[in-house]
């Protein structure tokens, strides 16, 4: 081989073997704090990580299985319907083809990918990618907090019951919260181009991310009083955002609603709606409930507030004050259950929980909180698989998803999470509608094949025009 050709092969995985070996560097001394340093650290991350396979590698169920089976729907149906990441596709197909408006599906594709090597029925791509990149946020925010040993960070981190429960779920918040909290490091470093894509990323993902980006107002207000002048670098990243999130949820979103029959926009309504919900006084009990119970319980509490007095930060201050007013603005009591929609204050959590336990220099005890929290989460939210009982009649047929044997009625009370479980595209119907013979049959001039109700708890296949003679008799 020629000099000139080995060269450039050697620039060409140059890039490679440099990640490599900063990922080797990182985990070699990684290991060594937490094995020597602080040994008990060590054990609590191992069994962490344990703790999280555990559930990267199960079956959705359990909380919010509805959500996660509908972002899976999304990944499958790339690779088997169509790779367009502009028409995303649902399970569920409601009035026409299953192109919805929601998020923009970048977790969804990028999970994707994993469904040209391994088969779709496997639930575990899109885990591993939320459980791959929290521990990237975590990596991220260990070197953002430099002032505070990476153990108090990493289990402060792992103490918000929400992080636990994300990182091994099929949800693109963690995804997001990571390129939004990048674009913010981005953006104090100066780094603006990179700030502008890393933000652009997180919000497209996650809407209400959008307050992560309040670094920006901070800076551009700032200069503007302080120093007297406009800071148009600041405030063009701004304005692009903005523009981004128009385009996507204002203007495509309207788009899918009006040409495929989506019967609500993902994003809209009356924007006085925001005033209406900070002057219901039931809406910030509603925070205050969510909070405690997904993200700083009441034993943490005393440590947050310590964090806040101790290391005294006014602009991190101001910025989780005005998220909460973001929030309950933009959602109002519909916080819960949907307890994901706080992800945005993740980073500041974790850097006033691991201010308050650093403190006092609380590092086992810190670790034996994480240890007894991941005993409490597992009890609470190990997987549920009582459902997939259901299906012991029809088990050879899962698994099947890219034979496409067409489309489906499934029996289910309002969730689409059956038709994941089964591994069917089509429409969920209630005990009544599914046998009722006009709904059934309109259903059959739309393209359903199959019919899936439940008898004695346990699914059941029929050809639609089988059904429809059982019914009519």
């Amino acid at each position: 081989m020629s000099e000139t050709s080995s060269n450039t092969i050697s620039s060409i995985f140059f890039p490679f073997k440099t990640i490599w070996l900063q990922i080797k560097s990182e985990a070699k001394s990684g290991y060594f704090y937490l094995r020597f340093e602080v040994p008990i650290a060590g054990l609590v991350f191992m069994l962490l990580i344990i703790w999280e396979l555990g559930l990267v590698f199960s079956p959705i169920a359990g909380g919010h299985a509805w959500r996660q089976s509908s972002t899976a729907s999304v990944a499958h149906n790339f690779v088997l319907e169509s790779a367009n990441l502009f028409y995303p596709r649902i399970d569920w197909r409601m009035e026409f083809s299953g192109i919805t408006g929601m998020e923009f599906p970048l977790y969804q594709y990028f999970t994707s990918l994993f469904y040209y090597l391994v088969p779709t029925y496997f639930d575990w791509p899109g885990k591993i990618i939320s459980l791959l990149f929290s521990l990237m946020l975590l990596r991220d925010m260990i070197l953002a907090y430099k002032s505070i040993p990476p153990v108090y960070i990493f289990s402060c981190y792992f103490l918000i019951t929400e992080v636990l429960l994300l990182s091994s779920r099929f949800m693109p918040e963690i995804f997001a919260l990571f390129f939004a909290y990048k674009g913010w490091r981005s953006f104090e470093s100066k780094n603006y181009l990179a700030s502008l894509i890393f933000y652009s990323l997180g919000v497209l993902c996650r809407p209400y991310l959008v307050f992560l980006c309040l670094p920006l107002l901070w800076e551009f207000i700032e200069n503007l009083f302080k120093k007297h002048k406009v800071d148009f670098k600041t405030l063009g990243i701004g304005i692009t955002i903005l523009f981004v999130l128009y385009l996507w949820y204002l203007n495509w979103s309207e788009y899918l609603r009006l040409n495929f029959g989506i019967s609500d926009r993902f994003y809209g309504g009356d924007y006085m709606n925001f005033f209406y919900n900070l002057m219901d006084p039931k809406n910030y009990l509603t925070f205050v409930e969510v909070f405690q119970n997904s993200y700083v319980n009441l034993i943490l509490i005393p440590f947050f507030f310590i964090g806040i007095y101790n290391y005294f930060d006014l602009k991190k201050i101001i910025i989780f004050m005005l998220t909460i007013v973001g929030v309950i603005g933009g959602t109002g009591s519909h916080m819960s259950p949907h307890s994901y929609y706080l992800v945005a204050f993740i980073p500041i959590l974790t850097y006033f929980l691991a201010s308050g336990f650093y403190h006092f220099s609380l590092y086992k005890t810190v670790s034996i909180l994480l240890l007894i929290s991941l005993v409490i989460n597992w009890y609470h939210f190990r997987p549920q698989f009582d459902v997939y009982e259901k299906l012991s009649d029809i088990r050879t047929e899962l698994n099947r998803l890219e034979k496409n044997e067409g489309l489906a009625v499934v029996e289910s009370g309002s969730s689409p999470h059956h038709l994941h479980i089964l591994r069917v595209r089509g429409w969920i119907a209630n005990s009544t509608k599914i046998r009722e013979l006009s709904y059934v049959e309109e259903l059959e001039n739309k393209g359903a094949k199959y019919v899936y109700p439940l008898k004695n708890n346990h699914f059941q296949k029929y050809p639609i025009h089988e059904w429809i003679k059982f019914i009519n008799k």
